[in-house]
């Protein structure tokens, strides 16, 4: 089941320009480089034991 949000233009704007920051290639999704990437510019980095279960689900 997805759960859906209702959020503004100017919020879901927002959304996609930082989401566009973090996707590297333009391919529409992250990979997990680009997840990892984005946790540690956002100060967020994470072991390697936290990123395995976090990205090998």
């Amino acid at each position: 089941m997805i759960n859906t949000i209702n959020i503004g233009d100017e919020r879901l704007a927002e959304f996609e320009r930082v989401f566009n920051l973090f996707d590297a290639n333009a391919d529409g999704s992250l990979t997990r480089q680009e997840i990892t990437e984005a946790l540690e510019v956002l100060g967020q980095g994470i072991s390697m034991g936290d990123r395995a279960n976090l990205l090998d689900r």
